[in-house]
C-alpha cells in the first residue's frame, strides 16, 4: 500500500518510470468535480479501467474489507471524503468465494485496521495483498466523489 497527495510527487516519483503509472497519474491530474460518473479505459492502456464514482459513506460496521487478485487499485479522492481501513489480507478470513468476473474477494468483519483519511487530493494504492475497507464515514463529509483506476497486475 502507498498513500500520498497528488501534489507531492516525491511520494510516488519512482512509479512514474513505468508507462502505465505515468498515464494513471496524468489522468488523475485531469479530473475535476465536473468529470462524469462512469467507467472508461485509461488512455493508451485498454486493459486498465478508470471508474468515476460518487457515493454516500457509511458507518464502519456496514463496510467490508475486499481485495482484488488481478488488479491494483489506485484510488483518488476528488471531493468529499471517506476513511479507508487497511489490513494485510493474510490477517483476514474470506467471506464467500472469489468472484472472478468482478475480481473481488470479501472478508469476514474485523474491527481493526489502519485508518486512512482520504480527502480531496489524496490517493492510495492497494495491491492484491492489501485488504481495504472503503466507504467509511470520516465524520466530516457524508459522501465522496472519487476515481478508482484499476491497473492490471501484469502491467504494473
Amino acid at each position: 500500500m502507498l498513500i500520498g497527495n497528488l501534489n507531492d510527487k516525491n511520494t510516488y516519483h519512482f512509479l512514474l518510470e513505468r508507462p502505465i503509472w505515468k498515464a494513471a497519474f496524468e489522468e488523475l491530474e485531469k479530473l475535476t468535480e465536473q468529470t462524469s460518473l462512469g467507467d472508461y479505459p485509461l488512455p493508451g492502456f485498454p486493459k486498465a479501467l478508470v471508474k468515476m464514482m460518487k457515493y454516500d459513506t457509511k458507518e464502519l460496521k456496514e463496510c467490508r474489507f475486499e481485495t482484488h487478485q488481478h488488479h491494483v487499485d489506485l484510488q483518488f479522492t476528488i471531493a468529499g471524503g471517506e476513511v479507508i481501513a487497511w489490513l494485510p489480507s493474510g490477517e483476514l478470513e474470506a467471506n464467500g468465494g472469489f468472484d472472478s468476473e468482478k475480481d473481488l474477494q470479501f472478508y469476514q468483519p474485523k474491527p481493526v485496521g489502519t485508518l486512512i483519511h482520504k480527502n480531496a487530493g489524496r490517493f492510495s494504492i492497494y495491491y492484491p495483498e492489501d485488504a481495504h475497507r472503503p466507504q467509511i464515514n470520516d465524520g466530516v463529509s457524508t459522501w465522496v466523489f472519487k476515481a478508482v483506476i484499476k491497473l492490471p497486475v501484469d502491467q504494473v
